[in-house]
């Protein structure tokens, strides 16, 4: 009976963590088949990941581009537990920051005068969290294959960009009478990601080779709201919702220990949806 309480207090602790995570963008590495610990057992990582993506407005209207381009850079600690043979639950907490290229382009709603050298949207590393459960269905001795899930959650995230503004801008049909300093705020709201796939590996002179095909689902809400001290404080807002381009990609990756750290197994591991990204981590088992 005893044997069991630290599984269980385990994977409550996993599914607590994750349920009370900040309200996603993107969930990292996905890794072989193959848990890195063996069952009962525990194994940390640490880890970097850059994301890339598109991703399409589904009412764009005239404050929103029809398609934003995202980037993520990701620095993870992941805790992982082997709940059953060839089976691994994993949780990862990290601080992705956002930039998204292009999110304050204002020159097409005739206004001008922006007072930052980018209109890139940007902001820092803040607290996120990623569950992901894999394993071996079948563990042939040139080939395996098995299933993932992988979801993350992430916060809000915010920016502002200060420009020159027209009062016809924010009162239609009145006289363009000169400019007046304005603040664009965009906020990201919730963004999320979410990964199902199917892996394959083969080991080649003790290095695993792996990849494979996933389903994935990203999204986001994005609300702009803009205003001035002018033209009797007006102010607009308008907010709608971007989605994946595509629903399917395909990731390839290598996993190998470190002859120089007794235990220690590195991966490398390349992801394509509509655009690459790229992750390398390390992983020590118990």
């Amino acid at each position: 009976m005893a044997q069991h309480i630290p599984e269980k207090l385990l994977i409550a602790t996993f599914f607590t963590a994750f349920t009370l995570a900040p309200p996603l963008t993107y969930a990292g590495q996905f890794g072989p088949p193959e848990p890195v610990t063996n069952e009962g057992k525990l194994s940390l990582g640490v880890g970097y990941f850059h994301f890339s993506e598109k991703l399409n407005a589904e009412n764009p209207g005239e404050l929103f581009s029809a398609r934003q381009k995202i980037k993520q850079n990701q620095v993870y600690l992941q805790a992982g537990y082997g709940f059953i043979k060839n089976w691994e639950l994993y949780l990862r907490l990290t601080r992705p920051d956002l930039k998204v290229d292009n999110a304050f382009d204002v020159t097409g709603l005739g206004v001008g005068g922006g007072q930052r050298t980018s209109d890139d949207f940007k902001d820092g590393f803040t607290p996120s969290g990623t569950l992901g459960v894999k394993g071996l269905l079948y563990d042939g001795p040139y080939l395996g294959i098995g299933p993932f899930f992988q979801a993350s959650l992430f916060p809000n995230y915010k920016d502002k960009f200060r420009f020159n503004a027209g009062c016809s801008f924010f009162i239609p049909g009145c006289a363009a009478a000169g400019v007046a300093p304005a603040v664009d705020e965009l906020k990201v709201k919730r963004p999320w990601d979410i990964n199902l796939g199917i892996g394959l590996q083969t080991k080649v002179y003790g290095i695993t080779l792996y990849g494979g095909p996933f389903a994935y689902w990203t999204g986001y809400k994005a609300r702009f709201y803009i205003r001035t001290e002018a033209f009797g404080s007006a102010s607009r807002f308008d907010e709608t919702s971007y989605r994946e381009k595509n629903n399917f990609g395909g990731f390839v990756g290598l996993r190998t220990p470190l002859p120089w750290v007794e235990g220690v197994q590195a991966e490398v591991e390349g992801q394509f949806k509509n655009k690459g990204s790229v992750g390398v981590s390390l992983h020590y088992p118990f």
